[in-house]
């Protein structure tokens, strides 16, 4: 009976072949799947991963025709890699063939969760957002509202800076803004999910070119329209306090004048107005116009 054993044992060896470990996949940031080549005379797949230095045993595949297994265990933005052999079992004992060729798997970086507005001006946004382990730099998408699709303004390489300056906007208009990360390795660039639209208004530009007249102890202040503000606001300056002070809100951008009377003669006044935009329950001001001053006739 031992001689028979041996005998089959001699067998297959002889005629098994070594199985081939296809390319392995993640298409998340929580999985790799694994397959290979069907070898008729397996009695199942042992299947080996690399990590931390070493080769462990990640699982048994006790059929020989199920030639596809999936790794659960994985962390984002890591590199893996796997192998495969045969085995056969003969009198309750197995016996393995040899190692499949070594095959890498990069699992992509996490989400970007977290984008939010550091800065803002009437010309720019600058997004800022936390920093996912493992990642070998971002990329910045803006959205176009022509084409109604997501396009790329910057790719950052490196992964240790998280924020990005998006210049060249309009003022008063609403952006959307997408981040993704991506892990480069084994020649491959593999990229995280993008994160949800952060959307952000931009302010104002500043109001130009303010005029002052003046008649009957009042003065008539004209300014040029501001593109897309929701009004303006008036401010004529106090003496005593030595600041200006809010005397007037236009909310509408038709108005493009207001009338500040009851002033005294020969008393010098000096105005300023700044654009502002209504959003989202929110007030974005611009700079003020350049000040102008009149004497009181």
């Amino acid at each position: 009976y031992s001689v028979e054993i041996v005998s089959n044992i001699i067998d297959v060896k002889a005629n098994l072949q070594t199985p081939e470990l296809y390319k392995c996949y993640s298409t998340d940031n929580k999985t790799v799947n694994l397959s290979w080549s069907y070898i008729a005379q397996a009695d199942g797949y042992r299947v080996y991963r690399y990590d931390n230095g070493k080769w462990s045993f990640l699982k048994n595949v006790k059929k020989r025709n199920v030639i596809t297994t999936t790794d659960k265990n994985v962390q984002a933005g890591k590199t893996y890699q796997y192998r495969v052999r045969c085995f056969w079992t003969i009198g309750g004992t197995n016996y393995y063939g040899n190692y499949s060729s070594v095959v890498s798997a990069t699992v992509p970086p996490a989400k970007v969760s977290d984008v939010k507005t550091q800065k803002r001006s009437s010309t720019y946004v600058t997004l800022g957002w936390s920093k996912i382990s493992g990642s070998s730099g971002y990329r910045v998408y803006k959205y176009n509202t022509a084409e109604k699709k997501y396009e790329s303004v910057a790719t950052i390489a490196g992964g240790a800076e998280v924020s990005y300056k998006v210049t060249g906007l309009s003022g008063a208009t609403t952006y959307k803004f997408k981040v993704k990360s991506y892990k480069k390795a084994e020649g491959e660039t593999v990229w995280g999910e993008a994160s949800d639209a952060h959307e952000e208004c931009t302010n104002p530009l500043k109001v130009k070119n303010l005029r002052l007249q003046t008649k009957s102890c009042a003065v008539t202040l004209k300014w040029d329209k501001t593109s897309n503000a929701t009004g303006y606001q008036i401010y004529r300056y106090n003496s005593k306090t030595k600041k200006y002070d809010k005397i007037a809100v236009i909310k509408n951008n038709k108005t493009f004048s207001y009338k500040d009377s009851k002033l005294k003669k020969g008393t010098v006044s000096q105005y300023k107005v700044r654009a502002y935009k209504s959003y989202n329950g929110k007030t974005y001001v611009g700079t003020c116009s350049d000040v102008t001053k009149i004497k009181v006739k």
